[in-house]
């Protein structure tokens, strides 16, 4: 049986790291998919068709963040180059065991290139505006309870899962190392 069962987000804090370093309020955060680079593989021998992952290849990473206003903090992401975004969370779980409630830090630290789209939303009187930001990402760091469970870098040639660093062969190789 599962030693704790998770079970929502209590709360979280956005800031955008820098000089100095903004919080970001109210607002919403779509971290970004992980859509695997792919090669179909097929041919003699083989049975029909079969997609091959390349590991740590994946198709342009991008963050979505809304706010709920079009204010001064959203109108700063336009000028964004290399700034880090990061989230800071509690993670709610149950101990079955127990019954009692348990938390867990999370912290996702993203390094974003540039703005890949942007909305200022919409006006409604007593509505919020649903100001949205797309953000190119090329950096990703994903921390539970301060241990990096997740590290990928797209300039670094890096993808390190559970401390396991799946490319430093590759690196190696590729005389990178």
């Amino acid at each position: 049986m599962a030693t704790r069962v998770p079970s929502v987000i209590r709360n979280f804090s956005l800031r955008r790291i820098g000089n100095p370093t903004i919080f970001l309020g109210t607002a919403d955060v779509e971290l970004p998919t992980f859509t695997a680079l792919t090669m179909e593989l097929s041919g003699a021998g083989l049975l029909g068709k079969c997609d091959v992952s390349i590991p740590g290849h994946f198709s342009n990473l991008a963050a979505k963040i809304t706010l709920h206003t079009p204010d001064s903090e959203y109108i700063s992401f336009y000028d964004i180059n290399g700034d880090v975004i990061e989230a800071r969370g509690i993670i709610q779980s149950k101990d079955p065991a127990t019954g009692q409630r348990v938390t867990d830090a999370l912290r996702v630290a993203l390094r974003c290139d540039g703005v890949k789209t942007g909305t200022t939303g919409k006006l409604v009187v007593g509505e919020k505006a649903d100001s949205s930001i797309d953000l190119v990402v090329d950096q990703v760091l994903y921390y539970l309870n301060d241990t990096k469970v997740l590290e990928w870098d797209f300039y670094s040639y890096k993808f390190t899962v559970n401390g396991q660093d799946i490319l430093a062969n590759d690196r190696t190789i590729l005389g990178f190392a």
